[in-house]
């Protein structure tokens, strides 16, 4: 078994091609206010199983991104744009080898084989705000479209042969959906 995490905080980042961007007022800038990034994920792996699955590994992972970003437009402008994205990515694979077989003296054959399927959410969110009237008004829709979803998968099969320890020739296919 393998358990992997990773997390990542950053706070009050200005993205430096826009602060200022070309040819903007020079307090013009884009913040972000919280920028993370996280991943767990889960592995095992099977070693010494039957010749069509010797070797098998089935991976499971959750990916979260979530930004927050607030954009001051620059003087004399009295506008503010704020938002908000928050992206879970939800993952599997799970790939299998086969025994290698041995054809002829010095001579193999053998095959991988497996599938995957990847699901993402986003909820996004932006207003823009006047500060010199304290007004904020929803916008219509934030960097990305507010509930949209994500789904790609694929089944795929690779046959390899082995000449001499040195020459492999390699043949596959992948059939694919995504929605």
């Amino acid at each position: 078994f393998t358990l992997g995490y990773y997390d990542y905080r950053q706070y009050d980042a200005p993205r430096t091609d826009k602060c200022p961007p070309r040819t903007a007022p020079q307090d013009e800038c884009l913040i972000y206010l919280h920028q993370f990034r996280t991943l767990a994920y889960g592995a095992y792996e099977a070693k010494h199983g039957p010749a069509a699955a010797e070797h098998a590994r089935v991976t499971v992972s959750y990916g979260h991104q979530h930004e927050l970003r607030r954009e001051h437009r620059g003087s004399p402008s009295v506008t503010q744009l704020d938002g908000s994205d928050h992206v879970h990515t939800l993952g599997t694979r799970a790939v299998i080898e086969t025994h290698e077989f041995e054809l002829a003296p010095r001579v193999t054959m053998g095959g991988r084989y497996g599938l995957d399927l990847y699901h993402d959410r986003i909820r996004s969110n932006e207003s823009i705000s006047w500060t010199d009237s304290n007004v904020t008004v929803d916008r219509s829709r934030g960097q990305y479209l507010d509930r949209a979803q994500y789904m790609t998968s694929g089944a795929w099969a690779e046959v390899h042969t082995e000449f001499i320890d040195r020459i492999r020739l390699r043949a596959g296919s992948r059939g694919a959906l995504v929605v």
